[in-house]
């Protein structure tokens, strides 16, 4: 990529970041769907400086005209009735989200070798939840 080619690369980059935190920021779902449009449109942008000419006719086409314009259809059918109203306690759900996500899971799925031992396979969905519920280890000596 040459000069200004890498230079509209970081400015759709730029828009695109911007895009996607007014979509999830967005109090009321018609700024959220413009965010969204800003999003996309900054991706075909991208797509463009990456010489994928088809790709970013796709994106306008697909998500751009069909997708956005339906998510603006909707908002404008429910109305004002369908906007979020703020919620008390958002901190601490935010702190156990985020918490949530970065803290490491107890749970492990039994594997072919566990701690040196020949283990069973799982078979099935309830024999896997049976195991993660019961903490029973499907796993036998050598």
């Amino acid at each position: 990529m040459t000069g200004p080619s890498v230079t509209l690369f970081v400015v759709t980059a730029t828009f695109a970041m911007i895009g996607a935190l007014i979509t999830i920021s967005a109090r009321r779902p018609l700024r959220g769907a413009m965010g969204l449009l800003v999003n996309i449109v900054s991706l075909a942008g991208m797509f463009l400086t990456l010489n994928a000419h088809l790709l970013a006719a796709l994106q306008l086409l697909v998500y751009a005209g069909a997708i956005v314009v339906l998510f603006v259809f909707v908002i404008m059918l429910l109305g004002s009735a369908a906007e979020v109203a703020p919620a008390d306690g958002r901190f601490a759900s935010r702190t156990l989200g985020i918490a949530s996500t970065f803290s490491r899971s107890r749970a492990r799925w039994p594997t072919s070798t566990h701690l040196g031992k020949r283990c069973r396979t799982v078979s099935g969905r309830s024999r896997a939840l049976g195991w993660l519920s019961t903490g029973k280890r499907w796993c036998r000596s050598r």
